[in-house]
């Protein structure tokens, strides 16, 4: 058996499909049917956002720690479209914003990033 360092993705230019909720240290799966993600553009200026139910996009500025595998990405005011969709779509819709406003911490391991905000976060893994 021979072990291999992962290389983290680029927070940037990578496709994020979201596949865990924390709420309260408490970290659960996405209702199944329920499909979300995040996307930076290459620039780290712009997010596009599933958010479960709807589709939008806003602003960011990241601050990268001691690495690029962690820091802070501010985000600006996401506008969104306004469908109403089932219940756990809304409810992964309302978490998923309540995350992504204002500064959020990142932490990328190999494939999968975390962003967390006080007790509420976020994880997500690289899509193919």
């Amino acid at each position: 058996m021979t072990l291999q360092t992962r290389k983290d993705l680029p927070l940037q230019g990578t496709a994020w499909t979201l596949d865990g909720l924390i709420a309260n240290e408490a970290i659960s799966t996405v209702p199944m049917g329920v499909e979300a993600g995040i996307e930076i553009d290459a620039q780290g200026t712009t997010m596009n956002v599933s958010a479960g139910c709807n589709t939008g996009s806003g602003s960011v500025t990241i601050e990268a720690g001691t690495d690029a595998s962690s820091g802070t990405i501010t985000v600006g005011p996401v506008g969104t479209t306004r469908k109403l969709c089932a219940e756990d779509a809304m409810a992964v819709e309302t978490l998923v914003l309540s995350v992504l406003q204002g500064p959020v911490t990142y932490e990328i391991d190999g494939d999968a990033l975390k962003l967390t905000k006080g007790d509420e976060g976020l994880t997500f893994t690289a899509s193919d």
